[in-house]
């Protein structure tokens, strides 16, 4: 009785801290310089959405939506292959350019579908240099606006896709004009980074997120089905239940600070109430369902693409990325194959099947609530949420460097503030691409201009606290 009070207990005292944490994002910390890395996953997901050219054929028994998210599937199990990622980018970004101008001009026969399956492996393959851009390159609030980009996207074509003008814009010239961009990013993007190809094991925190990140998938398929069996849903406003997310997202994380781990349970909460709307109500009510199963989505993908971006910076190795285009490759094949084939075998009961596993899934996560705080968002390797803001790092560096005319040079002082922004001289050398090596070189000039010791003293010596020491007491 008294164990299972003190676990009791442990749940409610972490939900409270959860409910309290928060994290630090600043749009001063969107660099120019990253736009083109930060844009590629964003637009490979815009060009992979090519709903206006379903073929509607079939080839070896399978449809042809099925064929290309297999295409698209066995992209990510080949991306772990890829030794050059910046140059994998550029051929696959050629050869998916050179594939569209085929598609759109040729008649649907057997020999387009063939080139739209060339098409979707190579849009798969940049993809994958995206995410790789987006987990390596990049900093929490450009991973962010990344997420928005897409949520926003998918927003916009719910709500217009069936106005003629847009439609008629996105079927060609849109398309194009969208790949020129992609083209021309891909070729400027740099995603080469030098990770610590470790030998050790991916820390807990990467497989509760890669575990977040399987439940979403499964979740939101699954929500698809529905979606097509039930036809209740109005696009347009699943397409402002979208907006209210990315509304709702900028709110808690910009403004208010908060927890991912918020939105996560408003996903979870919102799909819930989506479904039972959709499912068990009329028709009348389809408006209010449609809004709230957009929001739904659009908070399960922010939360799990964040998430995801930020584990992975925090790892910095290549492992991190590899087992994330394994499990990617299994959710949009296997997975994908095993619910059609329930979805045609369930007759009239896979709503109760999927509603059921959905409830399921949020009383889990409830019940993991201990391990989320402690290796996911209250963890050590979370202190990158509450750091020192990037610009008013830059900033202090900046200011005691022209006052006590201490002769910082430009690499010293960007050594400086990555330092007092938590990161390791591992996550540094990543960071700003040169070797562990000369990060202590610079580490060990800087000490000795500011005549400290060590990082307390570094702290110390620039009026700063240590957040990520304070958050951890």
């Amino acid at each position: 009785m008294d164990e299972n009070t003190d676990k009791r207990d442990s749940i409610i005292s972490r939900m409270a801290k959860l409910w309290k944490a928060d994290e630090i994002l600043s749009l001063k910390n969107i660099h120019r310089a990253n736009l083109p890395s930060m844009l590629i996953f964003p637009l490979a997901i815009i060009l992979l959405d090519l709903r206006f050219l379903d073929q509607e054929m079939s080839m070896f028994g399978l449809d042809s939506i099925l064929l290309m998210t297999l295409a698209y599937s066995l992209a990510w199990l080949v991306s772990i292959f890829i030794k050059n990622i910046s140059r994998a980018l550029r051929i696959f970004c050629a050869v998916s350019a050179f594939a569209l101008l085929i598609i759109l001009f040729l008649p649907k026969s057997e020999i387009r579908l063939g080139i739209m399956l060339i098409y979707h492996f190579s849009v798969g393959i940049c993809m994958a240099c995206g995410f790789f851009a987006f987990c390596f390159s990049l900093n929490n609030s450009e991973r962010f606006i990344d997420v928005l980009i897409v949520s926003l996207y998918y927003a916009f074509i719910d709500i217009c896709w069936n106005i003629d003008t847009v439609r008629f814009f996105l079927e060609v010239p849109g398309i194009i004009f969208i790949m020129i961009i992609f083209v021309y990013l891909a070729f400027k993007a740099n995603p080469e980074l030098p990770l610590q190809k470790s030998v050790e094991k991916q820390s807990y925190s990467s497989y509760i997120v890669f575990a977040i990140y399987f439940i979403y998938f499964i979740i939101d398929q699954l929500n698809v089905y529905i979606d097509y069996e039930m036809a209740f849903t109005i696009d347009s406003f699943v397409g402002l239940g979208s907006i209210l997310a990315v509304l709702t997202a900028i709110v808690l994380q910009l403004f208010l600070n908060r927890s991912t781990w918020h939105l996560w349970n408003l996903f979870m909460v919102f799909t819930i109430l989506g479904l039972l709307i959709i499912i068990w109500s009329n028709e009348s009510a389809a408006a209010l369902g449609s809004v709230i199963f957009g929001a739904a989505g659009g908070m399960g993908y922010i939360t799990v693409m964040y998430l995801l971006g930020c584990v992975g910076r925090r790892e910095a190795s290549i492992r991190f990325f590899k087992i994330a285009c394994i499990i990617s490759f299994l959710e949009n094949s296997l997975v994908t194959l095993a619910l059609d084939k329930i979805y045609a075998l369930s007759d009239d009961n896979f709503e109760t099947f999927a509603f059921g596993f959905i409830l399921f899934c949020f009383l889990l996560s409830s019940l993991l609530v201990p391990a989320l705080y402690n290796r996911l968002f209250a963890a050590e390797w979370s202190g990158d949420f509450h750091k020192l803001d990037m610009a008013e790092a830059a900033k202090t560096v900046e200011k005691y460097d022209r006052y006590e005319n201490l002769g910082l040079t430009p690499r010293e002082k960007e050594v400086a503030t990555l330092i007092l922004q938590g990161l390791t001289g591992r996550q540094i050398s990543a960071e700003l691409g040169i070797s562990f090596d000369t990060v202590k070189f610079h580490t060990k000039n800087l000490y000795k201009k500011l005549g400290v010791g060590g990082r307390a003293e570094l702290f110390s010596r620039f009026g700063i606290i240590n957040k990520e020491k304070t958050n951890k007491e």
